[in-house]
């Protein structure tokens, strides 16, 4: 009885909900860099890795490592070329201000 109350109490709110949503449709557009456009962007990545080699006769693990790697560029992006229904630019020039890589802790900064 509970099972067949609940199932009617479902079927009423997935209908009601139905009906109260408005069906207006709004369109996003995004404007594609065109030529002269300057972007600042800011990326960030990080990596965790896990290896486990096993013996598969006893089940005992062999050798276990894990490495992280992570990466942050900031950086200009100034669209030098655009050729017309193409979305990505042909021609492009970055200046960065900030290009960091992490390997296991130890970061490095690029050139």
């Amino acid at each position: 009885m509970r099972r067949g109350a609940f199932l009617v109490a479902a079927v009423l709110t997935f209908v009601v909900a139905a009906d109260r949503q408005d069906s207006t449709a709004y369109p996003i557009t995004i404007k594609e860099a065109g030529k002269g456009d300057v972007r600042r962007s800011d990326v960030s990545q990080s990596t965790v890795s896990s290896t486990k080699i096993v013996n598969l006769t006893s089940g005992q693990p062999l050798q276990q490592k894990a490495t992280s790697n992570a990466q942050h560029c900031v950086y200009r992006e100034t669209v030098l070329d655009r050729q017309a229904g193409q979305r990505q630019p042909t021609r492009l020039r970055r200046d960065y201000q900030k290009a960091v890589v992490w390997t296991d802790g130890k970061p490095s900064v690029l050139s």
